[in-house]
């Protein structure tokens, strides 16, 4: 369903709008996590809640933000990392790539970040 899926991933940040998607992905799988935009992040791990906070940064482009949350996110889940430290990481890499104008980071960035991570 088309109107699922556009609702689902809207940029609309709305507490209706979260709790739909929440409520609807819920029936699907177990364990999620929503991009919430500066908002930060919402994790889902059965019936627990996490609310991931953003640091203040000074946003330049958005492009890659959704790619890199997603490969934060999953990978941290890959190496056995649990979700809400998942979404933490998720955050932070999205938040790097925002500072930045285009969707890649410079070297020194990246090896700054995998020694954070």
């Amino acid at each position: 369903p088309d109107s699922f899926k556009s609702l689902t991933f809207s940029t609309s940040s709305t507490s209706e709008d979260i709790e739909f998607c929440v409520d609807n992905l819920g029936k699907v799988v177990d364990n999620f996590g929503i991009k919430l935009g500066k908002e930060g992040s919402l994790i889902i791990n059965g019936s627990s809640r996490h609310i991931i906070h953003p640091s203040p940064v000074s946003a330049k482009d958005s492009t890659g933000a959704g790619d890199m949350y997603a490969a934060g996110f999953l990978t941290s889940l890959a190496k056995g990392k649990g979700y809400y430290d998942s979404g933490k990481i998720a955050v932070q890499l999205a938040e790097e790539v925002i500072q930045v104008n285009g969707a890649q980071l410079d070297k020194e960035v990246i090896l700054n970040l995998a020694e954070k991570i």
